[in-house]
């Protein structure tokens, strides 16, 4: 049986029923590092369940309270009973040095699954260790990556309903207009933009300003998000997962793998008529000069 003393509370404790119990929890800090300690631990030893008990004892130097976590064995559950017995065994060792201890409180529950400590982890800005497998986020694009773009867009809206975040809802707008839904996508990279600025944010914002027939408005977000990520020290980031590329027809957008931002964003505007084939071919050639005419020929192909 391991033990370990709880300090922080029961904040990640209710955090985790709640989510039992279908519902978001709000967001929270006390706790977290002491449940995933606890679930590390009892990962090596293949445990699931923990006690959490309170025990207030007297003793000549003055009366203390304090909480200690035990993890439970495999097939061994604990009970308050057990405990009770123990000091009830103890009683005249524990009288002799004018001690006496009672349990005020005594909680059993399971350890959060992989899945569950990752929403916690989300919710409390905490980061869970790469030994609880992928994040929610890389479970999605995993999804995406296999054609389920619906079951990719459910997650990105369940992350959203528990905490905010600039880059999910960029990933749902990505989705939205993937899907047809541009308004609903624009919408959603507008918020994006304005939480946490990103070229690709901005890039995406522009494709459904251009699917929704707002030209001029879409050419200048994305000749601003290509300004911002070509500026002198800029750390912004050029690279992504998937980027969205204007379909020669102008109805719709493909999605597009290992393709930086910047290229993706000059593709768009020479989709949007902003630019000639020979200047896409010119710029390309002078940032990426290796892969420029493979990707010339597959965005520039009659």
């Amino acid at each position: 049986m391991h033990v370990s003393q709880v300090t922080e509370g029961h904040d990640a404790v209710e955090a985790l029923k709640t989510l039992r119990e279908g519902k978001t929890p709000g967001e929270f800090d006390e706790g977290m590092g002491e449940m995933i300690v606890s679930a590390l631990f009892s990962r090596e030893h293949k445990a699931t369940h923990v006690a959490d008990v309170i025990f207030q004892t007297e003793s000549p130097v003055g009366k203390q309270t304090f909480q200690c976590r035990f993890v439970e064995k495999p097939g061994q559950e604990m009970r308050q009973e057990e405990f009770q017995k123990w000091f009830e065994s103890h009683r005249d060792l524990l009288a002799g040095n004018e001690i006496s201890v009672a349990i005020t409180d005594f909680k059993r529950w399971q350890l959060p699954s992989p899945e569950e400590l990752h929403r916690l982890g989300r919710i409390s800005g905490y980061r869970i260790p790469e030994v609880f497998g992928p994040t929610e986020g890389e479970q999605a694009v995993a999804t995406f990556g296999k054609g389920d773009i619906h079951g990719c867009m459910k997650t990105f809206l369940r992350m959203l309903a528990d905490r905010e975040s600039p880059q999910t809802r960029n990933n749902l707008a990505f989705c939205q207009i993937l899907t047809g839904d541009v308004a609903a996508g624009l919408e959603n990279a507008k918020k994006a933009v304005e939480g946490d600025y990103e070229p690709l944010f901005e890039m995406n914002k522009g494709i459904a300003e251009f699917l929704l027939g707002e030209v001029n408005a879409a050419k200048l977000s994305l000749k601003n998000a290509l300004q911002q990520l070509r500026a002198p020290g800029s750390k912004l980031d050029a690279e992504a997962n998937y980027v969205l590329v204007i379909d020669p027809s102008d109805k719709k957008v493909d999605a597009k793998a290992e393709l930086p931002v910047d290229a993706a964003i000059m593709i768009n505007l020479w989709r949007m008529a902003d630019s000639t084939r020979e200047e896409l071919e010119t710029a390309l050639v002078k940032f990426y000069p290796e892969k420029a005419q493979s990707w010339l020929a597959l965005f520039t192909a009659p």
